[in-house]
C-alpha cells in the first residue's frame, strides 16, 4: 500500500505532469471517489502507442450501483479526447468491474498477473482492457 498511496509517492506523481489526480463530488459537495489518470502511457505489448491511462478509480460504497462509475469513465475519455488520445485503456482485477467497463465501451485484450505480495493470491489475475476514442 505504500507503494501506491505513501507520502513519497503521492508527493512525486502530484509534482508530474504527466499524471492527473481527480477528486469527485456530487452537487451536494459530498465525496463520490477519485481518479488516477496517466495522461501518456502506451499499451504494454500493443500496437496503440499514443494513449490515456486510467490507473486508479475508486468510488465511496455508498455510490455503488448509481451510475457514478460511468460518469467517471466518462469523464476519463473526455480527458483522453481533449489531449488527442486515440484510447483510453485500464488493468482491472478478474472479480472486478469488468461489466461496467465493458458497457462503457472497454473491449478486452489481454491478461496481466500482478506479482505483489500484499496482493491475496486469488486477486492477482486480471483483464487489459481498452477503449478506442
Amino acid at each position: 500500500m505504500v507503494l501506491c498511496f505513501g507520502i513519497e509517492t503521492l508527493t512525486a506523481e502530484l509534482q508530474d505532469s504527466n499524471i492527473e489526480y481527480w477528486l469527485v463530488a456530487d452537487a451536494s459537495g459530498q465525496i463520490v471517489g477519485f481518479l488516477k489518470l496517466v495522461l501518456q502511457k502506451s499499451l504494454p505489448e500493443h500496437s496503440i502507442q499514443n494513449a490515456l491511462y486510467l490507473e486508479k478509480i475508486y468510488l465511496m460504497p455508498n455510490f455503488f450501483g448509481k451510475g457514478a462509475g460511468q460518469h467517471l469513465i466518462e469523464f476519463a475519455k473526455q480527458r483522453a479526447i481533449h489531449l488527442g488520445r486515440e484510447a483510453i485503456w485500464l488493468m482491472v482485477m478478474k472479480g472486478g468491474p469488468v461489466g461496467a467497463y465493458e458497457r462503457a465501451g472497454f473491449k478486452t485484450v489481454g491478461e496481466v498477473h500482478w506479482d505483489y505480495a500484499l496482493l491475496r493470491e486469488e486477486a492477482r489475475d486480471g483483464w487489459l482492457m481498452v477503449c478506442q476514442i
